[in-house]
């Protein structure tokens, strides 16, 4: 098992990291498990086809100082 630990409270720094594990080092996915930890500052996170108007309260979380970004995948 491959253990990556950011150790950053990013957001999109630690999403941007897994995107860049999984697309561009294939060949760790191919032998080997991995874990991925990390943790970021308060955070919604949807999903690819998720309608982001529809599942949260944007003015509220641009109040809060809440990130909102997107997974590559699910919703």
């Amino acid at each position: 098992m491959i253990y990556i630990e950011t150790n950053s409270t990013n957001p999109y720094f630690n999403l941007a990291t897994e995107l860049y594990v999984v697309t561009q080092k294939p060949e760790l996915l191919e032998n080997e498990s991995i874990f991925l930890l990390w943790r970021t500052k308060p955070t919604l996170m949807v999903g690819k086809y998720q309608n982001v108007f529809e599942e949260i309260d944007v003015g509220y979380a641009k109040a809060h100082e809440i990130n909102i970004l997107r997974r590559m995948s699910g919703g």
